[in-house]
Parts: C-alpha cells; structure tokens; sequence
C-alpha cells in the first residue's frame, strides 16, 4: 500500500485476505449505481460492466493541491 499525503493508515489499510469479506464480490459490486446530475435527463447504470472486473482500485481523497 502506498500511504502518501497523510492518510490514516488505521482507516485504510489492505485486508489479510480480502476474500473472507465479499466471498461473491460480483453480486456486490452489481448493487452499485452510478449518480447523475439532477437535470440531466440521464438514467443511473449499473457500475459494474456485464463481463466483470479483472480489479477495483478505489480513492478516497481530493484531487486538488
């Protein structure tokens, strides 16, 4: 885990075998949604893409100096 910029490495940190957590992370990952812009005129889709995913990188942070 890289753990530049300050992040609480108490908070986020990587599991010792994540696979105890989501044994089918497909039917997890397929709950998820994605949010539009209220006006838009665009319907929410699913995150998750019909063949899956090969892996999942996830951000918690701004981009911004």
């Amino acid at each position: 885990m890289l753990a530049r910029d300050g992040s609480n490495q108490d908070v986020f940190y990587r599991l010792t075998d994540p696979t105890d957590l989501y044994a089918d992370r497909a039917t997890v990952l397929a709950g998820f949604i994605t949010q539009v812009p209220e006006g838009s005129g665009r319907q929410p889709e699913p995150i998750a893409p019909a063949d899956g995913f090969d892996a999942v990188v996830a951000f918690c942070g701004k981009f911004a100096d």
